[in-house]
């Protein structure tokens, strides 16, 4: 199949090794065929050549946010980066993804990107949405990834890491804020076979729930902090004490 090739030479120009099962899974998962493929090829080469906008209406608008996204594995996280030169955070490489597969500008940060999109329901999440998480210390849309079919997603994790190919299991889904569409392909146009899409860049009226989730640890770990705060005071007040007599 043309598609193993591309994301083999993905693979082996960015140094980081792509599993033949995990590409005949996310092949097979999708509905990929020869034809399809074909076309694919064309339409990845043409998306690495253009600048940072593309037609809306294409062949496979899902197929191609996925390759954008998969062809970038193994760049490193950097924080606040936006571009493959520089490395990128999580929020930075969606939105790259985006803008270079789809034209579409997305918000910088995860959070102002979790008040856009349409709201779905995790049965029926489907490869090309986004995934937010509450990560950091219980705060909401602290990270961010992108579905990509077979119970995985693709994210750019932490200072250290690369992008990757992560699966979605019960930790992650345990720290599951909500799940946002964006592109959703809407069936082929009779007249040039040409499948149309919809975008939900611009609906603001399904944000996620934001700030911190209320937990036991939470609270657990906010009491702590007082305690050590007050003992901290108690000891500055002793040495003052000290140094008047």
């Amino acid at each position: 199949m043309k598609i193993i090739l591309i994301l083999f030479s993905i693979a082996m120009a960015i140094n980081q090794p792509l599993f033949a099962d995990e590409i005949e899974d996310f092949i097979n998962k999708n509905h990929i065929s020869e034809a399809e493929s074909s076309s694919k090829t064309s339409d990845f080469e043409s998306i690495q050549n253009q600048d940072s906008t593309t037609e809306t209406k294409n062949k496979d608008a899902i197929g191609e946010i996925l390759l954008q996204a998969m062809s970038l594995m193994g760049i490193s996280y950097k924080w606040g980066g936006n571009t493959p030169e520089t490395g990128m955070d999580c929020s930075g490489f969606i939105r790259y993804v985006f803008k270079k597969s789809m034209g579409i500008i997305l918000p910088r940060t995860v959070a102002d990107m979790a008040k856009i999109g349409k709201k779905i329901d995790n049965k029926n999440i489907q490869p090309g949405d986004l995934i937010f998480f509450n990560t950091l210390r219980g705060r909401r849309n602290s990270h961010i990834g992108m579905y990509i079919g077979n119970n995985q997603f693709i994210q750019s994790p932490h200072t250290g890491e690369k992008i990757q190919i992560t699966e979605y299991n019960s930790y992650w889904r345990n720290h599951t804020n909500g799940i946002k569409r964006i592109v959703q392909e809407e069936g082929v146009d009779s007249s040039d076979g040409i499948i149309n899409i919809q975008t939900f860049e611009n609906v603001r009226n399904e944000a996620l729930p934001s700030g911190y989730i209320k937990t036991k640890h939470r609270k657990k770990s906010l009491k702590n902090r007082l305690k050590k705060k007050n003992s901290s005071i108690k000891r500055t007040a002793t040495r003052i004490k000290k140094k008047r007599r």
